[in-house]
């Protein structure tokens, strides 16, 4: 099985070996057909869970609270009070070390014991199964996660379907049974809201520390995921807003880095990856002389 924590290659893989599972269980029956195409039970979906309010319910332990004192100004007294939180606080690197384990076992223990085919990424988990078993590795992955005492959110579940959002992308395990393959495309709506924050960056004529790093964000987390390295160009200009610059004016390489985003989000096609039968072969369009 591949790693538990999420990327690109965990979804396909997880495909690719079940698909690989049934070819060698047709193989073993002579009556059966070839493992293409394939048998129609075999079709793919996948449902997402999302924890609630995650790093708040991983307790602080007593002896460490007192590194956990947050500080903040109140507006009704004028003057600054403190706080000692329950749970673990959003900012610092301990706490998500921390709150790490919690997904890593549970997502563990739901692969080993019971053979869910899950993975998670903070306080996200994906989830894939088929068709045929109507729900059954969620439900598995949902108790497991009530047993422990994690509370899932109700309101952010997704049930099992063939394309589900995940992570900022847009997974589709339909193309499986017709083609062997798994599409990943920009989550519905992505485009027309970059291109609108995009649009009204341009109308202004500025754009702030926030907006480069919100902006960016959104470029690097998505596009990479669909477009590949070329999605990573256009980034310099953004660091360098984020981290270093004092003026907020549009200079001439955030309007290139912009209109690259911009136009790699309307035109660049979903990236498909296959799952089992002949590999295409890459398109080379540059090659060094080398």
């Amino acid at each position: 099985m591949p790693n538990v924590t999420h990327n690109l290659k965990a979804l396909p893989a997880t495909v690719r070996r079940t698909c690989k599972s049934i070819g060698r269980q047709q193989a073993s029956d002579p009556d059966a057909p070839d493992v293409l195409p394939l048998p129609e039970w075999c079709v793919f979906v996948r449902g997402t869970e999302d924890m609630k309010n995650a790093y708040r319910q991983c307790p602080i332990a007593p002896y460490q609270r007192r590194c956990a004192v947050v500080a903040f100004w109140d507006e009704a007294s004028e003057q600054i009070q403190f706080i000692v939180p329950n749970g673990l606080p959003v900012g610092l690197s301990s706490p998500f070390l921390n709150f790490h384990r919690t997904p890593v076992l549970l997502t563990a223990v739901a692969r080993r014991m019971t053979g869910c085919a899950a993975a998670y990424f903070f306080d996200d988990s994906g989830v894939v199964g088929l068709v045929a078993g109507h729900g059954f590795a969620q439900a598995i992955l949902r108790d497991i996660y009530s047993m422990a005492g994690a509370a899932l959110d109700p309101g952010k579940s997704q049930a099992p379907a063939g394309c589900r959002v995940f992570l900022g992308l847009s997974a589709n395990l339909a193309l499986v049974s017709i083609g062997g393959l798994v599409e990943f495309d920009l989550k519905p709506g992505f485009r027309e809201s970059v291109q609108v924050e995009i649009d009204s960056v341009f109308e202004t004529g500025i754009l702030t520390s926030g907006q480069a790093a919100k902006l960016r964000g959104r470029f690097g987390w998505a596009a990479s995921g669909t477009c590949g390295r070329c999605s990573r160009g256009g980034q310099a200009p953004l660091v360098q807003r984020q981290y270093f610059d004092c003026s907020v004016d549009l200079t001439v390489p955030l309007q290139d880095a912009l209109l690259f985003h911009s136009l790699l989000a309307e035109h660049v096609l979903p990236r498909q990856v296959r799952t089992f039968g002949a590999q295409q072969l890459p398109i080379r369009i540059y090659s060094g002389a080398s």
